[in-house]
C-alpha cells in the first residue's frame, strides 16, 4: 500500500513511499504511530508491509466481494461472467494467508531488534487476468457451465513489471506454490459462496 498503487522496478522495504490516497495515508501515519512507540516507550515492533494476500474467508458471515480473486468467484457464480474493471494487464504479488500467519508467529517469536520494517511478498507476480482465468477453470469445472471474462478495454493500463523482495520468506517461492495456492482458496472460495 504505502509504495503506490501501480508500483515498477525492484521494490525494497526502505524504498521511499507514495502516498496516493487516504487508505495508503492510512497506512503511512499507523507505521509512524508505531515508530513514535517505539522511540518513546522502548517498545520492540515490527512493521510488515504485505503484499496481496488471499485466501477463502474463514467466517462464512465474511462477504468481501472487492477482494480479488473473491470478486470473482462471485461474478462467475451470480452471472457466469467475470468483471474486470481494467485490461487485466496491471500486476499484483499474491501470498496465501496461511503463510501470513505462519510466518508473522515465527517473525513475533524471533524478537529481531535490528529491523523494524518487513515486506512480506512472495516475489511473484500475476497479471490480474492470470487471476481471472484460474478461477474461470475453476469455475466452469465445479458450477459445470461456461464463465466468460469480459474486461474494461477502456480501462487500458501499462503492464506495471516488479518484484518485491520478501523480508520473511527463508527461501525462494515457486510461482507453481502459489498458483497452487490460489486455486485451492478459489475452489473454497466458491464452494463457500455457492451456498450463500
Amino acid at each position: 500500500q504505502v509504495y503506490g498503487k501501480e508500483i515498477f522496478g525492484n521494490i525494497k522495504s526502505k524504498k521511499k513511499i507514495k502516498i496516493e490516497n487516504d487508505y495508503t495515508k492510512s497506512h503511512y501515519l499507523a507505521e509512524k504511530m508505531i515508530e513514535k512507540y517505539k522511540k518513546n516507550y522502548g517498545l520492540n515492533v515490527n512493521i510488515v508491509r504485505l503484499a496481496y494476500s488471499f485466501s477463502n474467508p474463514i467466517d462464512k458471515k465474511v462477504y468481501r466481494p472487492d477482494l480479488i480473486p473473491i470478486n470473482f468467484c462471485i461474478d462467475a457464480i451470480n452471472s457466469n461472467e467475470i468483471f474486470l474493471n481494467s485490461d487485466g494487464n496491471s500486476r499484483r504479488d499474491f501470498i496465501p494467508l496461511r503463510d501470513v500467519f505462519t510466518k508473522i508467529s515465527k517473525l513475533i517469536t524471533k524478537n529481531n531488534k535490528k529491523d523494524i520494517y518487513y515486506n512480506f511478498s512472495s516475489g511473484k507476480t500475476f497479471k490480474i487476468i492470470e487471476i481471472a482465468k484460474i478461477v474461470q477453470k475453476e469455475a466452469s469445472k465445479i458450477l459445470l457451465k461456461k464463465i466468460k471474462i469480459k474486461l474494461n478495454l477502456k480501462n487500458k493500463l501499462r503492464e506495471n513489471k516488479f518484484t518485491i523482495p520478501s523480508d520473511i520468506y527463508s527461501k525462494r517461492v515457486k510461482k507453481i506454490y502459489i498458483e497452487k495456492r490460489l486455486r485451492y482458496e478459489i475452489k473454497k472460495i466458491i464452494f463457500n459462496y455457492i451456498y450463500k
